[in-house]
C-alpha cells in the first residue's frame, strides 16, 4: 500500500496509530491515463494504430462488443462540437 501510495494511486489518512488508504483516482481515470501511457510507450503516440487496435480487439470479441464500440463512439460524437466533423485525420497524441 505503501508503495501505490508514493505512486501517487492511493490517498492515506492516519487514524490513531494506523493509515486508512483510498484511491486517489477513480477507476475510469486509472483506465484512460493506462491506455494513453501505452497508446504513448509502444505505439508513439499514433492514434489511428490505437484505434484500429481497439476496433480489432472488439470484432474478435464478437458482434455484440463490435456493436458496443460502434454506439459509444456515436455517443461521444453527438456530444462534440461541430467542427470537430472537419478537422484533419487522427495523428499522434499531444
Amino acid at each position: 500500500m505503501k508503495r501505490l501510495h508514493k505512486k501517487g494511486l492511493l490517498q492515506r489518512r492516519k487514524v490513531s496509530h494506523a493509515f486508512i488508504y483510498e484511491p486517489a483516482v477513480t477507476r475510469q481515470e486509472f483506465r484512460r491515463e493506462a491506455v494513453q501511457e501505452v497508446v504513448e510507450t509502444l505505439l508513439h503516440g499514433e492514434i489511428d494504430a490505437m484505434v484500429t487496435a481497439f476496433i480489432d480487439v472488439a470484432d474478435q470479441a464478437g458482434p455484440e462488443s463490435l456493436a458496443c464500440l460502434e454506439r459509444r463512439v456515436i455517443a461521444r460524437r453527438r456530444k462534440m462540437p461541430r467542427d470537430i466533423d472537419e478537422a484533419e485525420p487522427l495523428g499522434p497524441l499531444a
